[in-house]
């Protein structure tokens, strides 16, 4: 049996802490579009404060040298559907209008991305954000370290914007 990517193994380890701290947050059950597969985009309902359906997914970059390591998208619509528009800007979002949002760069204003390897040639500039564990010994950790940090992100903007917590 081939073993899980450290990728997936992410993404089970969020399943667990959301299950956990964000009842709200739900596996996609069906893959919406191929934009929002289901292995890696989760549900969060309809927003009570603005009334439209949140997918959020986390993007694994494509390029094979930069494996394990991935952003966010928050994909905001009026139907539980793919959103009319995919070209947003941070004041669009600000209003939670309809649309795929690079989540750490419409609420940080910059770039934001996880490495869960270690990848040496990386180099962080001013409009761009890695997150890199402390040490990349402990898998485990690693893991654990970047749900935290993920975590922080979304209670900090997508879940409190959208008055989901």
């Amino acid at each position: 049996m081939a073993q899980k990517s450290v990728f997936s193994k992410f993404i089970d380890e969020f399943k667990k802490h959301a299950k956990l701290y964000y009842p709200f947050v739900q596996p996609l059950k069906v893959a919406v579009d191929p934009s929002l597969p289901k292995n890696a985009s989760f549900y969060l309902g309809i927003s009570p404060v603005f009334g439209r359906h949140v997918i959020l997914n986390f993007h694994h970059a494509q390029q094979p040298w930069r494996f394990g390591m991935f952003t966010i998208f928050a994909h905001i619509s009026d139907e539980y559907n793919v959103a009319k528009s995919f070209d947003t800007f941070e004041e669009e979002y600000e209003q939670f209008l309809e649309g795929m949002y690079d989540l750490p760069n419409v609420a940080l204003g910059k770039e934001k991305y996880w490495l869960l390897k270690e990848l040496p040639d990386e180099k962080e500039d001013r409009l761009t954000e890695l997150w890199c564990a402390e040490n990349y010994e402990n898998e485990a950790v690693v893991l654990e370290e970047a749900v935290k940090d993920v975590s922080t992100l979304l209670e900090r903007t997508l879940f409190l914007k959208g008055g989901f917590t």
